[in-house]
């Protein structure tokens, strides 16, 4: 396992926060926000260097109507890192490291107190107190503080690897 480039997934969240990448569909709704997060996360990812797996585990995009569950979704993305770390398997893997350890290029993913992924971001930079900001799709940010209720969530940091 090699940690992909973290600065390269910073130079994708700056390049593409606030202006989608034509290349792939925006799988939110741009009027009330949501939904394109794990996409976004996905597309840095990718950008980075880890390849798209079209077999199992699935994480790939094809187009606006073909691409996986752990492609599109926080949930399954946080799910699928965690698992292929775990195991080992091929595509994309994911560490959790304390919030202390978070650097740029490091992800991180909220959880509902119901145990279920909602929203994922890409840590892009810090703030004079060192508290993470982050860039994110479903209400576009870039270098934006971690919404101050999201502190009464569980928050999980990753590391990434191929």
């Amino acid at each position: 396992m090699i940690e992909v480039d973290r600065m390269k997934i910073v130079d994708y969240a700056y390049e593409y926060a606030l202006y989608h990448n034509k290349t792939f569909s925006y799988l939110g709704n741009m009027y009330s926000g949501g939904s394109d997060c794990a996409n976004f996360v996905s597309q840095s990812i990718h950008y980075a260097g880890s390849p798209m797996n079209f077999n199992n585990p699935l994480w790939y995009y094809r187009n606006k109507n073909d691409y996986s569950i752990s492609w599109a979704t926080a949930h399954g993305l946080y799910w699928l890192l965690l698992e292929n770390y775990r195991r080992n398997l091929k595509g994309p893997k994911g560490k959790i490291i304390d919030k202390s350890e978070a650097a740029p290029g490091n992800l991180v993913f909220f959880q509902k107190k119901n145990n279920f992924i909602f929203h994922s971001a890409i840590v892009t930079s810090f703030n004079k107190l060192g508290d993470p900001l982050i860039s994110q799709h479903s209400i576009d940010a870039l270098n934006k503080e971690i919404n101050p209720n999201y502190y009464f969530l569980n928050m999980y940091f990753i590391e990434v690897y191929i």
